[in-house]
């Protein structure tokens, strides 16, 4: 018997809202745990009521504002009806609508989507949906492509007609221009280019990538672009940026699937971790403890060394700090992380291209 998300939640979650995170409020729809490895499980049976019925679950605390949009592929027109109101009684029904529109998508359009690719895709588009990230032209004005590209990473998919998704995709960025001229803002999205949506070839996946769950891949992402990730640090010197929490990121699952993986390592030099434990406390909370011990320290002064000073009350100095691991990238995870980022930077437009182009099930425009 599969466990329900509540269950895979595993009291991780809000007290009113088991599957939302307790540090946000639940307006923000941000999951408690990574889902990916529980969507997975559901499409893999094809139970798609369960997760349907996780979706309404992350979103039931704030509904979402849906607009209908209609889009012509020949002229690029984006035609919209009126909004469902959040307060409407409508929203459960768009809702469902929402996240069929994904479960029933046709990964049409695309070379190398096998089973496994699929699966991520799929997932990864319901990961974002909680966010008013949808199939459609606002493709092209959200944060997801960089998100759905670091998490799409390790497979080799191509647009089948890339020649002919570049006109369509200008098309439809042509008319977003024009209506954004109309309102008088400049254009979100300047035209793409056959290049920019034509990744290079992927090279070699790292080993230690492949298996990790998809909102662990935009955690590696967020370490690539940490400067405070080249050196030893506690497990907030390790954490993700809002982008990777808003996907349902719990930080310390994702920083232990990192650790199996081999991408970071548990720091052992008692020496280090006193150092790196200390100085995540600022400068003046350093001072303050010193002088409440009556240590004579500095006005000035590095943190390193107050740290030192700061010895004779070390657990005093710990105290504050929090229970924290000391972790460090491996040689292996500064190349996996440095792998991930220009796969992303390489693929970020192919996939914003190919989502822009997605039709809802069953929706019509002037070539049908």
């Amino acid at each position: 018997m599969t466990r329900t998300a509540t269950e895979f939640a595993d009291d991780k979650g809000h007290t009113d809202y088991p599957l939302l995170h307790p540090r946000y409020s639940p307006q923000s729809t941000v999951p408690c745990v990574d889902f990916s490895p529980w969507l997975r499980e559901q499409l893999t049976l094809g139970d798609s009521e369960a997760v349907i019925a996780w979706y309404l679950q992350v979103v039931q605390a704030d509904p979402p504002l849906v607009i209908p949009m209609e889009l012509d592929l020949e002229t690029g027109e984006v035609r919209t009806d009126d909004p469902y109101q959040d307060t409407s009684p409508e929203w459960t029904s768009a809702g469902i609508a929402a996240a069929r529109e994904v479960l029933d998508l046709p990964l049409d359009g695309l070379i190398g989507i096998g089973q496994a690719a699929g699966l991520d895709l799929r997932i990864s588009l319901l990961m974002h949906l909680p966010h008013g990230q949808r199939l459609g032209p606002s493709a092209l004005l959200h944060a997801q492509p960089d998100r759905l590209a670091v998490m799409m990473a390790p497979h080799e998919v191509r647009l089948a007609d890339a020649l002919g998704t570049v006109h369509a995709v200008n098309n439809v960025i042509r008319e977003l221009a024009r209506e954004d001229q109309e309102i008088g803002i400049a254009p979100i999205v300047a035209p793409l280019s056959l290049e920019q949506i034509q990744p290079p070839e992927r090279g070699p996946t790292p080993t230690c990538v492949a298996a990790l769950p998809l909102a662990t891949r935009s955690h590696l992402l967020d370490l690539s672009m940490r400067t405070r990730s080249n050196r030893p640090g506690t497990e907030e010197a390790y954490a993700t940026y809002y982008d990777t929490r808003l996907l349902g990121c719990d930080e310390e699952q994702s920083l232990n699937a990192m650790l199996d993986a081999g991408i970071v390592s548990e720091v052992d030099d008692r020496d280090v971790i006193w150092q790196t434990k200390a100085t995540s406390l600022t400068a003046a909370q350093l001072r303050e403890l010193l002088g409440a011990a009556g240590i004579t320290h500095p006005k000035g002064g590095t943190k390193a060394r107050l740290a030192n000073l700061a010895l004779p009350i070390a657990e005093r100095v710990l105290e504050v700090v929090g229970p924290t691991r000391v972790v460090e990238m491996t040689s292996e995870g500064r190349a996996a992380a440095e792998w991930i980022a220009k796969r992303a930077d390489d693929t970020r437009w192919m996939w914003a291209a190919w989502a822009a182009l997605r039709q809802p099930k069953g929706s019509q425009t002037d070539q049908d």
